[in-house]
């Protein structure tokens, strides 16, 4: 979904596992990758999917989801480097996810199918 706000930026929902979201929202700092308190502030507001609890639904700018993107590609390597494949994986996943939401959110109304 996609829809735009005042000065023109985009909103944008994406859809975040519980655990990663999680650990977003900590304000963990692995090696240097931390989130702005602005981005860690929207996420902390998203609510749970009501059919999949363990899903948040996380609506922000495109910057923010910029910045989560980078945010969880940062984690996942140093989790990969530490032998968490497990939660790397899912970093990864999550990081692929928000990349689409981004892709997807530039795409025109005709091209998304809704026309």
């Amino acid at each position: 979904m996609s829809r735009r706000i005042r000065g023109g930026d985009r909103l944008l929902t994406i859809h975040l596992d519980e655990s990663v979201w999680a650990l977003a929202v900590t304000g963990v700092s692995l090696d240097g990758a931390s989130l702005p308190e602005a981005v860690r502030a929207t996420l902390e507001r998203a609510p749970r999917n009501a059919f999949v609890p363990r899903i948040r639904e996380v609506t922000c700018t495109a910057g923010e989801a910029e910045q989560l993107a980078e945010f969880l590609s940062s984690v996942a390597s140093v989790l990969a480097s530490r032998n968490g494949q497990d939660a790397a994986s899912q970093c990864l996943r999550a990081q692929r996810s928000v990349r689409y939401a981004l892709r997807r959110s530039w795409r025109s109304p005709q091209e998304r199918g809704l026309q």
